[in-house]
């Protein structure tokens, strides 16, 4: 190494680095000082709480109940009832996510990614 290296603190850069090549820890340690251990342990910290709320909303997705359209061109109504509007045609093998039930698990309310949700008959499709 060059000698250009500055002193960090009570202990040099080369030392720092040399401890480490060794995989043995310092006498006095690598860190600068205790509000910098402190920011590190924040930083961690904050990194294992964001991963706990992320995975939490991840399983709450992953419990949803999934469909797949079973019958050929299956309309997607903007309602639960029949002369209801259908908003588009789903063709057999289409997945969609099961966010509700209505009147007595009859009608299926489903979404998918791509922006489709709306009301299908539970007879037309096969829950997974």
């Amino acid at each position: 190494m060059t000698p250009s290296i500055r002193r960090t603190g009570t202990i040099s850069a080369r030392r720092c680095i040399a401890a480490v090549k060794m995989e043995r820890p310092s006498r006095r340690g690598c860190w600068r000082s205790a509000s910098h251990r402190a920011a590190v342990r924040s930083g961690v910290g904050t990194l294992a709480l964001t991963a706990v709320v992320l995975g939490g909303f991840e399983q709450r997705r992953d419990d949803r109940p999934l469909v797949v359209i079973a019958s050929p061109r299956t309309p997607v109504r903007a309602a639960p009832y029949g002369p209801s509007s259908a908003s588009l045609v789903l063709e057999p093998g289409a997945a969609a996510e099961m966010v509700d039930t209505f009147a007595g698990g009859r009608w299926l309310r489903i979404h998918r990614g791509d922006g489709v949700n709306g009301w299908v008959l539970a007879s037309q499709v096969v829950r997974l």
